[in-house]
């Protein structure tokens, strides 16, 4: 019998909008609304970091600094690859990065599409906190951010969450929004497992979820995208 194609949620926002915090409450939900837990993978955009070498014949500072900001510093045809690769053994596959929505290949890839949208006074916020932290002089954050990070994120990154399937808010306030995703992703799974899916009146047997994402089958993907409030 063939291996069930396994659902892939992409995830995307701009730098420091809570993406991987949206994915791993996202695989913590998925893990435990089941008696049977669901076998989760996770994949992150940044492990996928080209060396600056290969963009630029001169390795300087500030050649790393703005090729971090780019979608082409990172190997996104590698990242799909191994997409597929964790797919032959799990139930679940997600993955997160600034550039998962801008790719092709991810987005036709992807049954579930996700836009964590973040205030930017937020995120540079947290940037400021985060590269502090690591050592990097404050004068160095703000000019990342200005003359690449918000360019990018403008040009390449928002547009993104046009096509996403759900939006997110950031600030920490998405947990109901990763309720609806898992509720839905399950009843698709408990469906493909050959269990009965959601009826009309909402319910999931012998779990007792509603359906919270409507009639939709989260393996062909969503028809658009809605607002998580």
């Amino acid at each position: 019998m063939p291996q069930p194609t396994p659902i892939v949620i992409a995830i995307a926002g701009g730098p420091a909008s809570g993406k991987k915090s949206v994915q791993s409450a996202l695989k913590s939900a998925l893990e435990t609304l089941h008696a049977a837990p669901f076998t989760v993978y996770t994949l992150h955009q940044t492990d996928f970091l080209r060396r600056p070498t290969t963009l630029h014949s001169t390795a300087s500072a500030v050649n790393a600094t703005a090729d971090a900001e780019r979608q082409e510093a990172y190997d996104l045809d590698a990242l799909t690859d191994a997409i597929t690769r964790q797919g032959q053994g799990a139930d679940v596959v997600i993955v997160e990065g600034t550039y998962v929505l801008a790719f092709r290949r991810i987005v036709e890839r992807a049954d579930v599409k996700v836009f964590v949208d973040c205030d930017s006074d937020v995120r540079l916020a947290r940037r400021v906190v985060r590269d502090l932290a690591l050592g990097t002089p404050l004068d160095s954050i703000f000019e990342q951010h200005v003359r690449y990070s918000k360019t990018c994120y403008e040009r390449t990154i928002l547009p993104t969450k046009q096509i996403s399937d759900i939006i997110l808010p950031g600030g920490g306030s998405w947990s109901a929004g990763v309720e609806l995703i898992a509720h839905g992703v399950v009843d698709d799974l408990v469906g493909k497992r050959g269990g009965v899916k959601a009826t009309a009146g909402g319910k999931v047997d012998t779990m007792g979820l509603p359906l919270v994402l409507g009639e939709t089958d989260l393996g062909v993907g969503m028809p658009s995208y809605y607002e998580t409030v």
